[in-house]
């Protein structure tokens, strides 16, 4: 009795006010709380991130590349023959473009294949979790439940049991009542307590 006492206290503890906490209520704080809910989404996004990979495999890859470079040409010559020095600036440059279209790799369809497998194992597992988040939910809500039921009922026999000792004392004052059925009596509460 005083295990169970002391675990409806904890629970009362360790949640800070809980007044109307109702079953929805505690399934919402689990959905975004539960290590395991959470550990099967971020599963779950991490698959997601594969198609997109996937299909991006099987796209075009355009391409541009280019350089550009400033020259710069002198020339000496002769001055007997009347021929000038000449300085000359000048830009080359070079351009591509490359546009690259995979027409079957067999690799690249079995990588997306894969993603939507994995996808929906993933999403599987979620809804998994779910469900087990629900049924652990409900059966700590209904145990809690269950035990404060428990504790008021015990609250009440012992209440009882005071009233019936104190009975008990007034009999055995008056001379209707022996030592043994009080002691019966403390015995009964000592059992409830």
């Amino acid at each position: 009795m005083k295990r169970f006492i002391s675990v409806v206290a904890i629970l009362g503890l360790a949640n800070g006010p809980v007044y109307g906490l109702d079953l929805l209520r505690a399934y919402e704080l689990g959905l975004r709380n539960d290590p395991q809910v959470l550990q099967f989404e971020a599963n779950r996004n991490a698959a997601q991130k594969n198609k997109p990979i996937g299909i991006a495999k099987l796209l075009p890859t355009l391409s541009f590349s280019g350089n550009m470079q400033q020259n710069r040409l002198v020339t000496n010559r002769s001055p007997i023959f009347g021929q000038a020095n000449t300085d000359d600036i000048f830009w080359s440059g070079q351009w591509s473009v490359n546009l690259v279209q995979p027409v079957f790799h067999n690799d690249f369809w079995a990588h997306l294949w894969h993603a939507d497998s994995q996808i929906a194992q993933a999403e599987a597992e979620l809804e998994g979790g779910y469900q087990d988040l629900a049924i652990r939910v409900s059966k700590s809500y209904f145990e809690v439940l269950a035990n404060e039921e428990s504790l008021e009922f015990s609250k009440i026999e012992l209440h009882r049991l005071d009233m019936q000792i104190a009975q008990v004392k007034g009999r055995l004052a008056l001379g209707f009542s022996t030592v043994v059925d009080l002691d019966n009596v403390q015995a009964q509460n000592d059992k409830v307590e």
